[in-house]
């Protein structure tokens, strides 16, 4: 495995006294890092994993023992490439929304029930990273709903059109990448989807699973 993690700690400065100096007492922030398999660099349009309403892109990700929640989800969008298949936004995205899953109960591989959403709205930049803070911190330490702390990320597309998503070709290619244009996952196993979660040592709100249908009620 070579998931990556990108992180920071930060040390406040030691108080002073008026009777003297303090013994150096460092006040932790909160710790985060962004977990992410892809190397960055996003493979031409026509390799990016194309947009369809009502389909998920999820990619997992296990937690640090020390993360206690998902704060962030950060993707790399682009253009579904001008007139085909139907002409779209050539320099915005229309709104998706993006997701986090719990894994399956019976295959923990792969994605399971809808933890929790939000609306990332539209007319964000192609060919750049969009970055979609939730609301509050969304817990990953329940065991059964996220054994060894797997978790998915990714997106609901409420367009036919846009956003495509970056996918990285270089190897080693981790498959950790699902699709699904309906109901049933299946796996991407010939690129990475440039899809990252910032998880945080911050404690999460534990949020009850949702249907498809509370979400697809929400567009129709």
């Amino acid at each position: 495995m070579r998931m990556l993690v990108q992180g920071h700690r930060v040390l406040a400065l030691c108080a002073v006294l008026l009777i003297g100096i303090a013994p150096c007492v460092a006040a932790q922030a909160p710790r985060d890092s962004t977990l992410l398999w892809d190397d960055g660099e996003a493979a031409s349009y026509g390799n990016s994993i194309q947009p369809n309403y009502g389909a998920k892109l999820a990619v997992g990700f296990d937690a640090p023992s020390w993360a206690q929640s998902v704060i962030e989800v950060d993707l790399y969008v682009t253009s579904h490439g001008g007139d085909w298949p139907f002409p779209g936004p050539p320099d915005t995205t229309y709104a998706f929304t993006v997701c986090l899953w719990a894994a399956d109960v019976a295959e923990p591989n792969k994605p399971g029930e809808l933890v929790t959403w939000v609306e990332a709205g539209s007319g964000h930049p192609v060919d750049s990273w969009v970055h979609v803070s939730f609301p509050e911190p969304v817990g990953v330490v329940d065991t059964v709903a996220f054994p060894s702390g797997r978790f998915f990320v990714g997106v609901l597309w409420t367009s036919r059109f846009s956003p495509a998503v970056g996918v990285d070709f270089d190897a080693p290619l981790d498959g950790r990448t699902w699709f699904s244009d309906g109901e049933t996952w299946g796996i991407v196993d010939d690129r990475d989807a440039m899809v990252r979660a910032v998880v945080s040592d911050v404690s999460g709100s534990a949020v009850e699973s949702l249907s498809w249908g509370n979400i697809k009620a929400l567009y129709d």
